[in-house]
């Protein structure tokens, strides 16, 4: 239930975001998804989790304000029920759960391999 947008003043000074989010795009439940910026403006399947269009265009917004663009990159895990609000982790989730803790670390140290030279916060 979060707006995005009115969170895109968190943007300025960041040269990466990483979102981990429930994703909707059709699969088992407990399926991890790795979707690139591109990946969710392309691709309209892709476009399904709860806060992905407005984050976009947040990250426009931020772009437009303080003229630098984030790399946008959302580590998301298709859910078991997505319509009913829910405490805590279906079974099928807390399973993948630590997979998906570390799909999150991976990304986060290759960023900081990459640009952990202090020019960039990521």
């Amino acid at each position: 239930g979060t707006f995005t947008q009115d969170i895109f003043y968190s943007f300025k000074g960041y040269s990466h975001l990483l979102v981990l989010d429930v994703v909707h795009c059709g699969g088992k439940p407990g399926t991890l998804y790795r979707l690139t910026e591109d990946a969710l403006i392309k691709d309209d399947k892709q476009r399904l989790s709860i806060h992905d269009i407005d984050l976009i265009d947040s990250l426009r917004m931020a772009e437009k304000l303080f003229g630098t663009k984030s790399e946008l990159l959302v580590l998301g895990v298709e859910p078991k029920d997505y319509v009913t609000w829910n405490i805590g982790l279906s079974d099928d989730v807390q399973a993948v759960f630590p997979e998906f803790l570390a799909l999150a670390r991976k990304e986060i140290g290759e960023w900081l391999k990459r640009y952990g030279n202090g020019e960039t916060r990521a």
